[in-house]
């Protein structure tokens, strides 16, 4: 569903019908699945939830005798797949979320999941969420493209490079005015406060530039009855209120 070209193709190919041996196991591999149940440890001392079906084999429900997958965990509540990733730590979220997304599509198509979950460690930061939501359009295409790619594999036809396949936006929207949610009227309430205080925030802005605006250049803090501005190291001024 990436982005490949047709020598990576040829490649993938070439492993899946035993022309060449795959890469061998390496330092990134024996990690990642070093850290998968440590991922999903942390995960259920977050939530409080179990993570079921940990390496479950799942069928696709429409191919049984062609296609399946396996499971990192399961949480019943949300009925969401969870996949475990150990990554780069300059992998950014949206790069993250691009190229692992088809891979828990297929795992959420197989377990017909309300939706999925990349839980994602990076070094020693506590590792983040990525929610995965279903899209029929892009499952479909997931599917032909795995029908396309078992036919290569028995028929010794080697594939091509297809168009990358862009996955659904990973946030949901919600329109209050028709979805009801146990959070939609505390926001309307709060909302109605931020609108009321729209142009007390905007005098607020606008007065704080006009004071940092007469402060000279070479001053780095002043201090007033009630409030100092310091200038930082790349000559920005802030204003904070001093304590009585």
């Amino acid at each position: 569903m990436n982005a490949t070209t047709d020598a990576e193709q040829l490649l993938w190919y070439q492993v899946k019908v035993c022309e060449i041996d795959p890469d061998p196991e390496n330092y990134a591999m024996r990690a990642g699945t070093a850290m998968e149940p440590v991922i999903l440890n942390e995960r259920m001392l977050e939530t409080g939830e179990l993570i079921t079906r940990r390496q479950e084999v799942v069928d696709h429900p429409a191919f049984p005798e062609h296609f399946c997958c396996t499971l990192d965990g399961w949480e019943e509540s949300k009925r969401a797949v969870v996949e475990a990733k150990f990554v780069s730590p300059f992998m950014s979220r949206d790069e993250i979320f691009r190229y692992y997304y088809p891979q828990v599509a297929f795992q959420m198509a197989c377990t017909d999941a309300q939706a999925g979950f990349l839980l994602v460690g990076q070094g020693t930061n506590p590792p983040i969420e990525i929610e995965c939501v279903r899209d029929v359009s892009y499952e479909d295409e997931l599917l032909a493209r795995c029908t396309a790619a078992l036919f290569c594999i028995k028929t010794l036809t080697p594939p091509c490079a297809l168009p990358v396949v862009v996955p659904p936006e990973r946030w949901r929207t919600i329109d209050l005015d028709v979805e009801q949610t146990n959070w939609g009227q505390e926001l309307r309430e709060i909302l109605a406060v931020y609108e009321s205080t729209k142009a007390y925030a905007e005098q607020h802005d606008a007065a704080g530039k006009e004071a940092r605006a007469l402060i000279p250049e070479d001053v780095g803090k002043v201090l007033t009855p009630g409030f100092t501005i310091s200038r930082n190291k790349r000559g920005s001024l802030a204003i904070t209120r001093r304590k009585s």
